[in-house]
Formats: structure tokens, C-alpha cells, sequence
């Protein structure tokens, strides 16, 4: 329960307090497991006994990734509005936010829509920011991030 609060309030020491004890877990479980091989080695049923820890080792190291992206990343980005040529035919309903910009595209989040695009940096003539919101928030209870915060 405390998780979710920190998540719904993006306490980011919590958060990170959380990521730091997931990393740790992984290496113990993966310090377990070579503990448990090396001391099960004359068995001849070793795997059986080795299993359990290698598994939980390997879900561990797999969310690694997926924990990062919740428990680290930032949620807040810039609006942008973009005005795209007449060339590109544009699903944009809106708000945009901003994820990165490269020399070749613009990676935008369309929220009302929920879905991730790609605009190729030739097709946009104008694009203005508009400020720094919550990415996840609803559209009606929206509010800037504070200033500082990233």
C-alpha cells in the first residue's frame, strides 16, 4: 500500500529507495543461486535443488527494466502543439507531450488517444511548447508540473 502512494504521488525518494531494494534483491538472488550450485554440486538431483533460486533470480533480473521505467523515469513533459504540413495526413487528436526530439522525428504521446507516434521531423512546420504536465493525469484534472522538478 505505501508503493502505491508513492507511485500516485511521485515521492521519487520512495521510489528510488524501492528500485535500489529490487537491484539488491536481484544480486542476492543470483549470489543465492551460485551459493546453492556450489554446494549442491556432488548431488546427482543438484538442478532440482537449484531451480527454485535460479528462477526467482531470472524473474528478478527480467523486471529489472520494466521496475526502472515505473519506479525512475520521470512522468512529466512538455506539451507541445504541433502544426504539421498539408502533406501528412495527422491522426493527432490531442494534448501532445513531448517525449524526444532527434534530427529525423519527433516521438510524441498523444494522452487522448494513448498512443506513442513518430512524426517525421520534414512533415512539421511549427511546433511551440506549452508548458510541463503529468503525463498519465486525466485531461480534466491536468495540472503544470512544479518548476525544477524533473
Amino acid at each position: 500500500m505505501a508503493l502505491k502512494g508513492a507511485l500516485l504521488q511521485r515521492d521519487e525518494a520512495r521510489l528510488n529507495e524501492v528500485f535500489e531494494e529490487l537491484v539488491v534483491s536481484t544480486v542476492q538472488s543470483a549470489i543465492l543461486t551460485y551459493i546453492i550450485w556450489r554446494v549442491v554440486l556432488p548431488w546427482r538431483w543438484r538442478v532440482w535443488f537449484v531451480a527454485p533460486s535460479l528462477v526467482a533470480a531470472v524473474f528478478y533480473l527480467a523486471s529489472l527494466p520494466m521496475d526502472y521505467g515505473v519506479l525512475r523515469r520521470p512522468i512529466n513533459y512538455p506539451r507541445v502543439v504541433l502544426t504539421l504540413d498539408e502533406k501528412t495526413v495527422s491522426s493527432i487528436v490531442g494534448p501532445i507531450f513531448l517525449l524526444s526530439k532527434t534530427g529525423n522525428d519527433f516521438v510524441v504521446w498523444d494522452a487522448s488517444i494513448r498512443k506513442l507516434l513518430w512524426i517525421p521531423t520534414g512533415s512539421v512546420k511549427r511546433a511551440e511548447v506549452g508548458g510541463v504536465y503529468d503525463l498519465f493525469a486525466s485531461v480534466s484534472d491536468r495540472q503544470p508540473a512544479p518548476q525544477g522538478k524533473k
